[in-house]
């Protein structure tokens, strides 16, 4: 299994188009629009980032935004691991936001590892945290569980492994509320997701040595999935059988998680 993290370095070394171009005008490197500042070109959104299921969507623009700005400097485009500076007033006027938003979402952004952030004087220097993310790792963990579990060809292997006595309901469409219902619940829920989060930073920190950009190469990596896995599912399937107890009413869902 593979699991797609985000790779600031790709992002940086892509191509861009212009946001003022003639029609049939080709790609131009990122290289060739310095001049124009960090306006002049259109950034690539990685899909584990705007997915990301810890992240709203003003973290994320704030995050892309410090990117832009990031990865130029005047005419000279910046190292990648470079520390810049930008006041946040500008990133509020950039994005439509109020200066308080801007600073918490910053804020938040430190907390989870995406920035590292130096107060130098009065002002804030940033750098993007290049290392592997826990929260963009449980994001994409959680994603490519939901589509093993939501399509409806998987429903019977499903039921078949976590409760054969309620396959014959063939309740698929239940089954799916109760996917989304949990999915969504647990992804606000930090008593359900820290957890997972630090237990992912330690193995993280304690590869340091190793590969950092490959989960693969984290030594507890495939136990924590394993164990995300299986508590999503037993919630899930409790859920499930809240919603189908006006067929089944007699099934004891007493000792099962909320």
């Amino acid at each position: 299994m593979s699991v797609k993290m985000v790779d600031w370095y790709g992002v940086y070394d892509s191509e861009y188009y212009r946001t003022q171009v003639d029609s049939g005008e080709s790609k131009t490197s990122l290289r060739n629009v310095c001049s124009g500042g960090n306006v002049s070109f259109y950034l690539k959104v990685p899909q584990e980032v705007r997915r990301c299921y810890f992240l709203d969507a003003n973290a994320v623009n704030v995050l892309l935004e410090l990117l832009s700005w990031g990865m130029l400097d005047g005419n000279r485009k910046r190292d990648i691991g470079e520390w810049f500076t930008i006041k946040q007033q500008v990133i509020a006027l950039k994005l439509g936001l109020t200066e308080n938003t801007v600073s918490s979402k910053l804020q938040e952004l430190e907390r989870m590892w995406f920035v590292d952030v130096q107060k130098r004087g009065r002002r804030n220097y940033y750098r993007l945290n290049t290392l592997l993310n826990p929260f963009i790792v449980l994001s994409e963990e959680i994603h490519e569980y939901v589509q093993y579990l939501y399509p409806k060809k998987n429903y019977e292997s499903i039921m078949e492994v976590a409760s054969p006595a309620l396959y014959f309901m063939s309740e698929v469409d239940r089954f799916q509320e109760a996917v989304t219902s949990v999915i969504l619940s647990i992804v606000r829920d930090e008593d359900f997701y820290i957890p997972y989060v630090y237990r992912l930073l330690r193995d993280i920190r304690d590869n340091d040595g190793a590969d950092s950009s490959n989960v693969l190469y984290l030594p507890n990596y495939q136990f924590i999935v394993s164990d995300l896995r299986q508590d999503l599912l037993d919630r899930i399937m409790h859920k499930f059988r809240l919603i189908t107890r006006d067929i089944f009413p007699y099934y004891n869902t007493k000792s099962k998680p909320n």
